[in-house]
């Protein structure tokens, strides 16, 4: 097995050039990014995205905490569907 070593180097500052390491393609992709907001805060799409996410890292942070242990496909319906006990199988704990 081969291990790699890193050595610890401090953060450096930028180069007195740093202007020229910025990305032409950035500006396009940033107008891109808004426009493409815009249109998801016009709709409920990133709403529901939000509630799943929070949902997703609700779960997932007790199941790391050893609160409860449930499988993946029961996690994934709980995160799209709601946290109810309803969806919840009789012996998940």
């Amino acid at each position: 097995m081969v291990q790699t070593v890193y050595v610890w180097k401090p953060i450096e500052d930028l180069p007195p050039n740093w202007m020229e390491l910025a990305s032409t393609e950035l500006e396009s992709l940033a107008g891109i990014w808004k426009s493409q907001a815009k249109k998801l805060h016009e709709s409920d799409a990133l709403k529901n995205f939000n509630e799943q996410l929070s949902r997703e890292w609700a779960i997932e942070t007790g199941i790391i905490e050893n609160l409860y242990s449930i499988d993946r496909g029961t996690t994934q319906l709980l995160i799209e569907k709601g946290i109810e006990t309803t969806l919840i199988p009789y012996g998940t704990t």
